[in-house]
């Protein structure tokens, strides 16, 4: 079954897009129905995921593999899991690139189902992996969001406030202050 699509980012970097793709922490908690993803190796985790087609569900164990990574603009991803459904492998590709005001993920591949989940029909398989690809970037734009607030507050930080008799002294210095030492 062959996956494909693009996803814009509003006003996020390359870089701040290559954190959200690749972080495992914000992918665990984006991918719909990951119970578990703990780095193995460099590029490498160990998943758990919770998933399922029509009334065929069932926990999927495996591993996820990010390969040929070119930071910030690409890298391929190699998926294997087993569960009591079936079995699950695939293969992709994700790229970035810059785009008028944000970033653009442009990502491809081909998945392979077995087992008594890979039953129920390419059909009805292409639209959930259709379905979970846009719950991941709903949850990805999300985690965006706060990372572009984060990033602001960092750059931006607030005035502080001194209260009235800190801006008063302050007056009175600037003013006076040389008058004084004279």
């Amino acid at each position: 079954m062959k996956i494909e699509g693009e996803h814009r980012f509003e006003g996020l970097t390359l870089v701040q897009a290559w954190t959200l793709l690749t972080d495992p922490l914000i992918l665990k908690r984006c991918m719909p129905g990951c119970e578990k993803l703990e780095p193995v190796a460099d590029g490498e985790f160990a998943v758990e995921i919770l998933a399922g087609v029509a009334l065929v569900k069932g926990r999927y164990t495996g591993k996820i593999k990010l390969e040929d990574r070119i930071p910030p603009s690409h890298f391929n991803i190699n998926i294997d899991g087993k569960g009591a459904p079936g079995f699950m492998r695939g293969s992709g590709s994700f790229d970035l690139k810059e785009d008028p005001g944000g970033t653009k993920a442009i990502y491809s591949g081909d998945v392979q189902v077995g087992g008594t989940v890979a039953g129920v029909g390419q059909r009805m398989l292409h639209g959930v992996a259709k379905m979970m690809m846009g719950q991941l970037f709903t949850a990805l734009e999300v985690e965006a969001t706060a990372l572009i607030e984060a990033e602001k507050k960092t750059q931006h930080p607030e005035t502080p406030k001194h209260g009235i008799l800190r801006d008063l002294i302050r007056y009175l210095w600037k003013r006076w202050g040389g008058v004084l030492t004279k």
